[in-house]
């Protein structure tokens, strides 16, 4: 939650005494949360975590016209553990398997959801505290549609 001060001044014309003007300064706290629009076109949960790296490996092959490999994403957690798992999105995407910090994870691949495609949900044993690293590492092969 962000904390706001707003400062409204009141003008008084006159003292007891003398004539001149005083400004009061009242604080008033304001509680506020900012929640920016979600973004329509994706199934993932971006608002815990923020991507600080990326690594590809992939092998292509251009006969079965197929990726194979893995994506090692780190994670910064914006948030103080308020989730135990991990949404990304996904479309026509075989995974192999998911490891989160090096270690095996359960993971689900979710039907998809037309237009935008399947969520790989991952579980995490925890939640990951604010500015906290967390390495998603994920198997997978992607086989052309076309």
């Amino acid at each position: 939650m962000k904390l706001f001060l707003r400062c409204q001044s009141l003008l008084r014309s006159q003292s007891a005494s003398r004539n001149r003007s005083l400004v009061f300064v009242k604080v008033i706290r304001m509680a506020s949360i900012i929640h920016t629009p979600r973004d329509p076109n994706t199934l993932s949960n971006y608002n815990n975590f923020l991507t600080t790296h990326t690594i590809a490996n992939f092998a292509i092959d251009f006969e079965q016209k197929s990726l194979i490999g893995n994506v090692i994403l780190n994670l910064k957690s914006v948030t103080d553990a308020e989730t135990k798992e991990i949404l990304l999105d996904t479309s026509h995407l075989d995974v192999h398997g998911v490891k989160v910090d090096g270690e095996g994870s359960k993971w689900n691949l979710l039907p998809r959801f037309e237009p935008y495609g399947s969520v790989l949900k991952i579980e995490l044993e925890k939640g990951v505290q604010n500015a906290k690293s967390v390495d998603i590492d994920v198997r997978s092969e992607h086989v052309s549609t076309l």
